[in-house]
């Protein structure tokens, strides 16, 4: 058990790390110091203005981060083609021995524009899509839905931005948009814009903080990000994939 000699080094070796002087203690106020609100509303403006030079810069950055943790990044010119390749990537995993033939998927807007009961019908894939509903689920109807995506082998999702400096998926909890649907199948494909591309925490944290079209309906009550698939070194220190979520995970993002 820590005791008040080891717990105060171990908050100096903190600070020191974080680069404050390691023998003061810092007040609530000054470790809860948010930007100014100018500084948050120029790098939200910024944000707005990025050029397509600077937008490639930060896939590119996405694509050599998500290499690091076996996150698969795709950029497609369009959804027919973003749908086209996630039909390639699920008919791959089936010909490779695979016994399930249904996936998961969110009522999204960007899932919808896939058009994946065209590309997957052909494959003899089929499709279940949680629906939205606007009263609290039932116990009996969480458990329907749980067990429907737990029969899917992959599980279909957009995300409300991407990380490029740390390759994260960040989710918003929202109705209809189940975080079962990324967890629970083996197989995780989230599909974004190119435009949903962040650099880094502090974009995304001026974006949440600030009163613009991409936050209007205020901070949500959870938030989930996702760097790559599930895995685990616990045993022999040897990686292994898949654990306690998804073995493979793909990110496509759309041009336009």
């Amino acid at each position: 058990m820590m005791d008040d000699n080891n717990q105060q080094q171990f908050l100096a070796n903190l600070r020191a790390a974080l680069g404050h002087p390691a023998a003061v203690r810092r007040r609530q106020k000054q470790v809860c110091e948010r930007p100014d609100d100018a500084d948050r509303q120029a790098l939200v403006k910024a944000i707005s203005r990025r050029s397509p030079e600077q937008t490639q810069d930060l896939l590119d950055r996405l694509m050599a981060e998500g290499h690091l943790l076996n996150l698969q990044v795709i950029s497609c010119p369009n959804c027919t083609a973003a749908g086209q390749a996630i039909a390639a990537l699920l008919s791959d995993d089936i010909s490779a021995g695979g016994s399930k033939r249904t996936i998961a998927c969110w009522q999204h807007p960007l899932v919808t524009e896939l058009d994946l009961v065209s590309h997957l019908g052909i494959r003899n894939i089929s499709i279940y899509c949680v629906e939205q509903t606007m009263h609290p689920l039932r116990s009996a109807e969480r458990e329907t839905i749980r067990r429907r995506v737990a029969a899917s082998f992959a599980g279909i999702t957009s995300a409300d931005y991407c990380l490029a400096d740390t390759a994260s998926l960040v989710l918003r909890g929202r109705p209809g948009q189940d975080l079962c649907v990324a967890l629970l199948p083996a197989i995780h494909i989230a599909v974004i814009r190119r435009k949903q591309l962040l650099a880094d925490m502090q974009e995304l944290h001026a974006l949440l903080q600030t009163n613009s079209p991409d936050c209007r309906d205020e901070l949500p009550n959870r938030m989930t990000m996702i760097s790559g698939p599930s895995k685990t070194g616990d045993i022999e220190a040897t990686m292994v994939y898949g654990v306690h979520g998804p073995r493979n995970v793909y990110l496509l993002v759309i041009d336009t």
